[in-house]
């Protein structure tokens, strides 16, 4: 509403001083305070304005609660409800207590009351959406293993049709039944506010059908089971969510079922489940939107804070109807969550650690239930382990299930182990130390001096744009070796200083790095990217005497190691790349969201793109050849179980059957005159990188009619596509003011990969073992996946990799490559494939990870 200059005279005039502050900080921090005396007698007589703030419902409706609780009968609003005394409400609207007639103010506005007002009076029988995001399937065409496999082992939302027929509830939960059959029964109500309190259903289903409130009272109740038993006979927990781990706690266990029931514009804000547990939620009445974002994106418009059990939450979050309508239609088509709609008689899975938001488009009735089983027990071990409240839960709970299944005593191990080292950790960190003094010690962890200043001095040296600030840079946390990233330029940088048992020498990781991009930059072209640009290389010393940096590039002369004695000292000196960087992010974080198609597009790159790599012809001599290999595959051998005990992965059955598995004489160590090929070494989901179409550079934006538009409007001059910036803003205008297709978007908002990077771990060998990270992380152990890229990459090389290897199959030939991995493979596919923890023979686990005979 736009505010005319007489509506901001009155507002200036009725406000005085106060008028300097907006209408929401005035209400929320002022009159919120005030009592039900002050806001009748006080506050109607200072000025206009104030009497139509001391008219806001919200504040009445605080009133209410804090004065009554959920003791009350809900009149004809919540003023009314307020000034009411309880003896005397009614639920007949006819007795309800009548005001005064108000008085209407004519000539002030506030975007902020029109606000609550529009949001209060919202009807939402035509919000419902399904663009497709969550796949619909009837529980009558999956077997348990194949659930488990295709949605609850990979975390993967799934809504599911037919897991209702039979129960009692669909009738028995209707409205009028519930309040006769349990209408004098106290409930849990959830709402906006910090005070628990209970109704009886009686009178909040009274409430519920009269109220206008922009975030409307929530049953959410944990108790139903206990308090009216008979419910729980009402409906079956399906097959499919009856496995509980939790169950061994007994009475003990965390609450875990509830009783959901609201009426329109009621729901939950963003969160996520408790205690890393999966959910399931049927829908008995009404429907609900659905919206999701993958564990790790935080959802626009929340801010987090600790609250001591390990969980994250917002105190402040948007309620649901809030969220839909003040921030969602700020969000770019694929800054926007998986959303969903629940029709009635459906059941939605809800994955560990997924955020979640939902509003009820109509009065619902529900029941849902969180659960702990083969596929989450990691996650809930851990995100026991790492709360500060939760110690003795997390000590119980893991002796029950090392008692009760020992399948997962090493598991239990490994999680102990890691809690153990962040104990450890946060003992030995100094408290004093300021923040920018910790920030400062964990970049330069292991490096002999502050890289901070060694970085300005390279980019002068290289004659790049030297940063000034530090917030300019950013260094991504989880690189072996120290990252630097600025002005769409990388800086790696490598030292020769041991930072961690077994972890590589920087001259040998400078070395291969280097080499390998020189050599697959004849694999770039115009129309696709396969590794970063070499932009220089070199290495920086401190010089005490002279109190400076000491460079030497590599444009002149290649650089040998330095030894000791000399003044390139080994440990002193730090060696570094320059690339460019990458459009976009890894696909690790991405993932979750990209659709089947995109998954797919990112598979065939891979496979066209791993190809070229391997069969790049300007091999560097470092890499060794034959010797190197074997030599390299023995000594994993020969660790394999010290590795594996010491990784505290895999259960000890399992390690006990290893040498058996390999045999004494395997022919994949034997062999010495096979051809190799150069492998990147560790090609994980971290190491591919991609963007969003519409963000990548000189993307062009075309709506449907083929114009390209400038953010103005107007056509697009001859100076070439608009900045990153320009162009979100284009398309954000787009989104509003076209009507865009699905192909459209489709072209603007797909995921295209970027190019590959990391190659300090490169080397000569067999490409099947490039696979093993291939297939674990980025794959996410999809043996769909993983036939696409064979099939892309070219059958010929897989069946002449087979050949002269004693008939080994290749999924043993893989196998035995994961069991040697130098980087703790099955972690990742536990963490991927929760459920092959079960597995308690070798072949049967290569069964479930590589063979692919029963793929279609």
């Amino acid at each position: 509403m736009a505010e005319t200059d007489a509506g901001l005279l009155m507002r200036k005039n009725g406000l005085g001083d106060l008028s300097v502050l907006s209408d929401q900080l005035i209400l929320a921090t002022i009159f919120s305070q005030l009592d039900k005396r002050d806001l009748i007698k006080s506050i109607p007589f200072v000025s206009k304005v104030f009497y139509i703030f001391g008219n806001e419902e919200f504040l009445w409706k605080n009133l209410t609660l804090n004065e009554f609780g959920g003791d009350f009968i809900f009149q004809s609003n919540w003023k009314v409800t307020a000034l009411t005394p309880r003896h005397l409400q009614k639920y007949d609207a006819k007795e309800h207590f009548q005001p005064k007639k108000t008085i209407q103010i004519q000539g002030f506005s506030s975007n902020e009351l029109y606000y609550r007002w529009y949001l209060s009076h919202l009807n939402l029988n035509n919000f419902q959406v399904d663009f497709g995001h969550i796949e619909r399937k009837n529980i009558k065409e999956l077997t348990f293993n194949q659930f488990v496999e295709e949605y609850d082992g990979p975390a993967k939302i799934v809504m599911l049709k037919g897991v209702t027929d039979g129960w009692l509830a669909k009738e028995n939960w209707t409205r009028e039944k519930i309040v006769e059959r349990y209408g004098h029964v106290q409930w849990k109500i959830s709402h906006k506010g910090n005070q628990k309190m209970t109704m009886n259903l009686k009178d909040y289903l009274h409430y519920s059908s009269l109220q206008n409130d922009e975030a409307p009272l929530y049953v959410f109740d944990s108790d139903f089971g206990e308090k009216v038993p008979e419910m729980l006979k009402d409906y079956k927990v399906h097959d499919f969510f009856k496995e509980d781990y939790y169950e061994l706690l007994g009475e003990s266990r965390p609450k875990s079922r509830w009783i959901v029931l609201g009426p329109q514009r009621s729901g939950s804000p963003w969160h996520t489940d408790p205690d890393g547990t999966s959910a399931w939620n049927s829908l008995i009445k009404g429907r609900k939107r659905w919206a999701f974002y993958p564990p790790h994106i935080v959802p626009p418009g929340l801010t987090l804070h600790p609250n001591g059990r390990g969980l994250y939450t917002d105190l402040d979050a948007p309620f649901p109807v809030e969220w839909f309508y003040s921030i969602y239609p700020t969000l770019l088509p694929h800054q926007r969550p998986m959303e969903v709609t629940q029709e009635e008689g459906e059941t939605i899975y809800v994955p560990r650690g997924w955020w979640h938001i939902v509003v009820n488009l109509e009065d619902t009735i529900a029941v849902t239930q969180n659960f702990v089983n083969q596929c989450n027990v990691r996650d809930t071990l851990e995100e026991l382990s790492e709360s500060k409240k939760r110690t003795k839960d997390f000590e119980v709970f893991s002796t029950l299930l090392k008692e009760n299944h020992p399948e997962y005593t090493r598991l239990v191990q490994a999680v102990e182990l890691e809690k153990k080292e962040r104990d450890d950790a946060k003992k030995k960190r100094k408290e004093k130390e300021e923040k920018e003094g910790k920030a400062e010690e964990s970049v330069n962890k292991g490096y002999p001096f502050d890289l901070w200043l060694a970085l300005q001095k390279v980019c002068a040296h290289h004659s790049l744009e030297v940063p000034q600030e530090k917030y300019e840079v950013s260094v991504p946390p989880d690189s072996t070796n120290r990252v630097f990233l600025y002005n769409d330029t990388v800086f790696k940088f490598f030292s020769n200083k041991p930072t961690g048992p077994g972890a590589p020498r920087g001259f040998r990781s400078f070395e291969r790095e280097k080499n390998i991009l020189k050599a697959l930059q004849i694999c770039n072209d115009e129309e696709e990217t396969l590794c970063p640009e070499l932009i220089g290389t070199g290495r920086v010393r401190f010089d005490s005497s002279s109190n400076n940096f000491v460079i030497e590039s590599e444009e002149k002369k290649e650089l040998k190691e330095g030894k000791e004695g000399s003044e390139w000292k080994e440990e002193s000196t730090i060696y570094y790349v320059i690339s460019s960087q990458l459009e976009g992010e890894a696909v690790r974080d991405v993932f979750a969201v990209l659709t089947d198609e995109n998954v797919g597009e990112v598979v065939d790159y891979l496979a066209q793109s791993i190809r070229k790599i391997h069969e790049c012809k300007q091999i560097p001599a470092l890499l060794g050849g034959q010797k190197e290999w074997k030599d390299f595959l023995t000594k994993q051998n020969d660790n394999m179980i010290e590795n594996h005990t010491k990784w505290t992965t895999v259960n000890l059955q399992l390690i006990d059957q290893m040498k058996d598995y390999i045999g004494e004489r395997n022919v994949l160590l034997e062999e010495s005159n096979r051809k190799l090929y150069l492998l990147h070494g560790d090609l994980n989901d971290e190491n591919l990188i991609g963007v969003y179409s519409a963000e990548k550079e000189g993307a062009d934006v075309k709506p449907q009619n083929g114009t390209t538009y400038s953010p103005e409007g107007e056509e697009q001059s001859k100076e070439g596509p608009p900045s990153k910036k320009k162009r979100r803003k284009l398309l954000q205008q787009n989104s509003e003011t076209h009507s865009l297709s699905s192909e459209y978007l489709k072209k603007l908002f797909g995921w295209e990969t970027s190019g590959i990077i990391d190659f300090g771990d490169a080397l000569l060998g067999d490409p099947i073992f490039d696979l093993v990270a291939l297939h674990v992380s980025v794959f996410r152990c999809d043996k769909r996946l993983l036939k696409r890229f064979l099939d892309k990459y070219g059958s010929d090389r897989w069946t002449e990799l087979k050949q002269g290897r004693d008939g080994l199959s290749f999924a043993k030939i893989a196998m035995c490559y994961t069991l040697w991995h130098p980087c703790d493979a099955l972690k990742t596919v536990y963490l991927k494939k929760p459920h092959f923890m079960k597995l308690m023979k070798l072949e049967e686990l290569e069964r479930a990870l590589w063979d692919l005979s029963d793929v279609l």
